[in-house]
């Protein structure tokens, strides 16, 4: 498995499983596509933190956008950005990853008035903390941290996502030889 199936893998736990396989839109592919719907289908019928609905890993700014177009509920977004490795002075290599996980919800401006989106905007932000808590607490591959320090939780408004607004959580996510 790919580094990037891995991360699409363990944030797919978070979302809805119907939300995720929107992600796959053919019902066949190539042997490898076919293994990675396979190992999609093998996640939990409940998420781990309910409440998101759609899911999305992705970089390229056009196929963000027209996925988030197609979102009427909360969903979680996965961005990826730089790689970097470091030898430790035992000689192990270590590798960083860095990402941002987004939970936002898509409106129209004239949706909500200002107590509702308060209301939503603590329900989004309360998601995010569920997923980082379960972060920092996942001991699942002792070669791998989910979650290094330090973390950054910052507003997310995008007018060109679908009005979305919700919380972005920038981090770097580090392991043993992962690259």
């Amino acid at each position: 498995m790919t580094i990037f199936q891995d991360i699409f893998l363990y944030f797919a736990r978070f979302a809805d499983r119907s939300g995720v396989f929107k992600n796959f839109t053919k019902n066949t592919g190539s042997d490898e596509y076919n293994r990675f719907k396979a190992a999609v289908d093998q996640l939990p019928e409940t998420p781990i933190v309910p409440g998101i609905n759609d899911f999305i890993l992705a970089a390229s700014e056009e196929s963000v956008k027209k996925r988030i177009l197609t979102f009427k509920s909360t969903y979680l977004f996965v961005d990826y950005g730089e790689v970097a490795s470091q030898q430790t002075s035992l000689k192990v290599q270590e590798d960083y990853f860095r990402l941002a996980l987004t939970v936002a919800h898509p409106l129209s401006a004239n949706t909500l008035n200002m107590a509702e989106e308060i209301v939503l905007n603590d329900r989004l932000f309360n998601l995010i903390r569920s997923i980082r808590k379960y972060m920092k607490n996942d001991r699942q591959d002792p070669f791998i941290k989910r979650l290094t320090f330090p973390q950054e939780i910052q507003p997310f408004y995008a007018p060109a996502l679908s009005n979305s607004f919700g919380w972005t959580m920038v981090f770097q996510m580090s392991g043993i030889a992962m690259i």
